[in-house]
């Protein structure tokens, strides 16, 4: 037998009252929010990913900060074993690198590679695919892998300090070949 109808109205509105005072005691909070926000701003962001769906989020964070850099371009050290994980998490990654104008310097860890558009490449390795895939950009650092389930996964590193490091790194030997 069918509930009656005003249970269903009386339940949607316990709901609607709870989350009022969820929102009002976020309100009270905010304040403590905000100062703690702001204490933690100097501090170094780590976020973790899964799956297809978090190699895809952190790929699309790449053209949406290069896309607002002065310099629209980021490096990477591409693995043969991971790039086609990123190729099935975003198909179509460097159709819209590319269509922003997004330059990418890349060094290979394993196999020669292709060029795409608005690429350079160069290969440190090509008979030793590395376990991870590095994209620096902006003020990150992201690294993509896979777990011991053969399942993708990422971690994506916001730090001035850290990515300066990569960056210099990755310029230095660069510069050197």
């Amino acid at each position: 037998v069918a509930e009656d109808p005003a249970v269903a109205l009386r339940l949607a509105q316990e709901e609607v009252e709870a989350l009022t005072r969820s929102y009002e005691n976020l309100k009270t909070e905010l304040p403590k929010l905000r100062q703690l926000h702001e204490r933690a701003r100097g501090l170094a962001t780590v976020r973790f990913y899964t799956n297809l769906k978090g190699v895809r989020t952190i790929l699309e964070d790449v053209l949406t900060t290069v896309a607002t850099q002065k310099t629209k371009q980021y490096r990477a050290y591409s693995s043969t074993r991971i790039a086609p994980i990123l190729r099935e998490a975003y198909p179509n990654f460097t159709k819209d690198r590319i269509a922003q104008g997004i330059a990418v310097k890349v060094f290979g860890l394993g196999g020669t590679g292709q060029v795409r558009g608005l690429d350079e490449r160069k290969q440190l390795t090509q008979n030793t695919p590395s376990p991870a895939y590095i994209i620096i950009y902006g003020e990150k650092v992201a690294m993509i892998s896979l777990d011991d389930h053969q399942r993708p996964r990422g971690v994506l590193i916001e730090d001035d300090a850290i990515t300066e490091t990569y960056r210099l790194i990755f310029d230095t030997e660069w510069s050197a070949r």
